[in-house]
C-alpha cells in the first residue's frame, strides 16, 4: 500500500428528546504521492442511549433520517 495521509473526525450529538447518542464520523484519506487520488466520507451510526426506559426503534431511524437530512445539506 502506498504512503498515504489521513484526517479523522468524530463527533457524538445526543438528541434531548429521547437520550440518543450518535457518532458522526468524517474521513479524509490521500495518498501523498498523489494527492488528488482522494477517499472522503461521512459515516453516521447509532452509538447507545442514556434513558433508562425501552425505547421505539423506528424513533431511532426517524431521528437518524432526520441527522442525515442535516448532513447532506
Amino acid at each position: 500500500m502506498p504512503p498515504f495521509q489521513r484526517v479523522r473526525y468524530d463527533v457524538q450529538c445526543e438528541s434531548m428528546r429521547t437520550g440518543h447518542v450518535y457518532g458522526i464520523f468524517f474521513d479524509r484519506c490521500s495518498l501523498l504521492t498523489a494527492p488528488e487520488v482522494l477517499l472522503s466520507q461521512c459515516e453516521l451510526e447509532y452509538r447507545r442511549s442514556r434513558s433508562v426506559l425501552d425505547h421505539d426503534a423506528d424513533e431511532v431511524l426517524r431521528e437518524m433520517e432526520r441527522i442525515d437530512d442535516w448532513l447532506r445539506s
